[in-house]
């Protein structure tokens, strides 16, 4: 059965089928009357004409027979009658004289017939007894019997009740050929407004171009077409203003890059994300020194070559990693929001430095450019962090102190991590499809006593719980890891996707202890973007089908770009084992409002960083723009970060479907959450929401 956001579309009859199979009932019990009827006109003919027959060989026999009757013994009339009965035709020939004495009598013995029982038993005919009186001159000689044999009668009316069912066959067929092209020249317009129709709900807008004969059915085409087109061109066009909102608010004009603006909506929620996946934070400075000098000697457009060309070379080197992000601060310098562990962040640094030093001409007098990094610390605001990095950059302080001071890796050798993750990906490595449930049992069973799940719930306008999403933390001999650093030194030593492999084994196998919630995994790029890995997964889902809760797969927004097609394919795999798709962190890009018209997804989750600022009037009117855009193509919308009871209540005034936040519900082990009945029903929900808003 295939769901929709709880519309049903299958689990019945077919309005097509309905039709065949009246078309195909009624004709045959029409055409089966018919033959019937036709039949019994012959049996009719010929029961008749076996009494006809019988009667008219009475009288004539009876004629001829008369003159002999003074003869001893009629011997010559018995030897006409004789010779008349042997003619196959009669079943029996009696003369019985006047006295009532049998003079003479033949009697044909029952013979089998070439024709079927059952149609005897159908099609009973019966052969009367008809008598001729029979005088010798004036004196009464006696009474002549005959009967006519069925046989005859019976072969004939079999010979011509296969003609008839023949004829009637060819009919009946001809009929349904004729009645079958009727029907499909009328269902086959109803037949694409199904699929128009249930193309819109998987977010795809077409036209059906055939336009039927049939009036009615051409204005309810040309109605749907008018409906589709007016919903994609009022999806499209929310899209483009948002994109263009978007991009006056938070994109710099000239490079393309998230400005000053973004960056400060960015830094809570990844301070608060980070602090979650025991990660660190990083914020980098890029100082350009001698932009105020090429403005002065080359003017402002090669000032902002110059500028152009110094973020080519910063992207460049961030495009091999992941959780990294180029801001434009203001005119001369840049920021990187990135969540690296200490060595990846000496790494990038040293390449820039080299990178930026190499670039050092006469054209710049005060260097290239400049780059400083810092690591967020809990709880720390923009200001101090950015003031930190004004510190560095004028006491020239090199990052590898403070990175070696504040690394999450401090005293972790590249032997410890390999340790480390060999356990982890132990069984995984080989990236072998999990065909067998021992196969499951085993592997889950060797990372049961290394990773741990957490819940945190998605709550509904009406406190219905509409998922729980689920985190796992890394532990080694009972010591929480960095899950940026974890997973940076997997893919490093090549383990990333044995890594990724093993988390999902996990959570699934903990999630069948469970499988009455429903529950949200993340699934990350690499996943995301690799059909070996997708496959994988889905032979997983289904060696476990009927074990698992239901599940919502949350897939990165980040994912989408140049990747719609791939997506697109990967949330139809999904869907066809039963999950539900969200995408998170929706808006954060600036550049998929489109992308979500054209994707079957259930939910998006809108980034965190326009949530925590729903107290600007820009990022309210811009939250409400993307909650009409997906509402408009039946997508539900879903906020994260949700902190503190104003902002929740202005989600709900900007009619969004779930929340969620630790200020009314943090991460929880899965154990505790369905051991006390937290974050698994409705009343639940309903308390800690109302309880929240109080």
């Amino acid at each position: 059965m295939t769901e929709q956001h709880g519309v049903n579309v299958s689990g019945g009859l077919s309005l097509k089928a309905q039709l065949y199979g009246l078309l195909v009932t009624l004709l045959a019990l029409a055409f089966a009357s018919a033959l019937y009827t036709s039949i019994e006109g012959v049996r009719a003919y010929q029961a008749k004409q076996l009494a006809s027959h019988a009667q008219d060989a009475a009288h004539n026999l009876g004629l001829a027979i008369s003159p002999h009757l003074d003869e001893p013994g009629l011997v010559l009339a018995e030897t006409m009658a004789s010779a008349i009965f042997d003619s196959g035709y009669y079943k029996q020939i009696q003369f019985t004289d006047a006295e009532g004495a049998v003079r003479f009598s033949r009697v044909h013995e029952n013979s089998e017939l070439n024709v079927p029982g059952w149609f005897q038993s159908w099609f009973p005919l019966y052969a009367p007894q008809m008598q001729s009186e029979v005088a010798n001159g004036w004196i009464p000689g006696g009474t002549l019997t005959v009967q006519s044999h069925v046989g005859q009668a019976y072969e004939a009316l079999w010979q011509s009740a296969k003609g008839l069912a023949l004829n009637t066959l060819w009919l009946l067929v001809a009929a349904m050929l004729i009645g079958y092209l009727i029907l499909r020249a009328v269902l086959s317009p109803l037949s694409a407004l199904k699929g128009q129709a249930l193309a819109v709900m998987r977010k795809e807008f077409h036209q059906v171009r055939r336009r039927p004969f049939t009036l009615e059915l051409r204005a309810l085409v040309n109605a749907f077409n008018q409906m589709v087109s007016n919903t994609e061109r009022s999806f499209s066009e929310q899209a483009n203003y948002a994109k263009q909102l978007s991009e006056q608010l938070y994109v710099d004009g000239l490079t393309g890059l998230p400005n000053r603006q973004a960056l400060l909506m960015q830094f809570e929620p990844q301070r608060e994300d980070a602090l979650l996946h025991n990660d660190s934070l990083q914020l980098g400075l890029i100082r350009l020194p001698s932009l105020a000098d090429v403005n002065q000697t080359d003017g402002y457009t090669g000032g902002d070559q110059y500028l152009l060309r110094c973020i080519d070379i910063v992207q460049q080197h961030l495009t091999a990693l992941s959780d990294v992000r180029l801001y434009r601060l203001s005119g001369s310098e840049l920021a990187i929001l990135c969540r690296l562990d200490s060595d990846d962040l000496l790494q990038l640094n040293k390449k820039l430095t080299s990178e930026f030093a190499a670039q050092s001409t006469d054209i710049y007098p005060q260097g290239f450019a400049q780059v400083y990094f810092t690591q967020v610390k809990d709880k720390e605001p923009f200001a101090d962090t950015i003031s930190r990095l004004d510190t560095l950059h004028l006491t020239q302080t090199d990052v590898t102190a403070e990175t070696r001071q504040d690394g999450t890796t401090e005293g972790h050798s590249r032997q410890y991590w390999r340790g480390v993750l060999k356990q982890y990906t132990a069984v995984t490595q080989t990236g072998l499809p999990i065909e067998t449930e021992s196969q499951f049992e085993h592997l889950s069973t060797s990372l049961a006593k290394h990773f741990e799940l957490m819940l945190q719930p998605i709550l509904g306008k009406d406190g219905d719980i509409i998922y729980s999403e689920s985190l796992v933390r890394f532990n080694w001999q009972q010591a929480g890891l960095s899950t940026a650093a974890t997973f940076s030194m997997a893919e490093r030593l090549n383990l990333g996707p044995a890594l990724e492999r093993a988390v999902l084994c996990f959570v699934l196998s903990q999630l069948r202890h469970h499988p009455e919630h429903r529950i949200g995994i993340n699934l990350s790029n690499v996943f995301v973007n690799d059909r070996m890995h997708q496959q994988w997964l889905l032979t997983l889902l289904k060696t476990l089908k009927g074990q698992l809760p239901p599940l919502v797969f949350e897939i990165k927004e980040s994912a989408l770009i140049n990747q719609e097609s791939r997506i697109r394919d990967l949330i139809q795999n999904l869907k066809e084992v039963g999950a539900l798709v969200t995408i998170e962190h929706f808006g954060a890009h600036l550049s998929s409002f489109q992308s979500i018209g054209n994707l079957d997804i259930d939910y998006v989750k809108i980034d965190g960083s326009f949530i925590r600022s729903l107290n600007q009037h820009n990022n309210i009117f811009f939250v409400q723009s993307l909650t009409q855009i997906c509402h408009a193509v039946g997508v539900k919308v879903l906020a994260c970060h949700v902190e503190s009871a104003t902002t929740a209540r202005q989600c709900m005034q900007l009619h969004i479907d779930g929340i969620q936040g630790r200020g009314f519900a943090d991460t929880t082990s899965i154990n505790e959450c369905f051991k006390n009945f937290i974050y698994s029903d409705t009343p639940t929900g309903l308390e800690l929401r109302n309880k929240f808003l109080s």
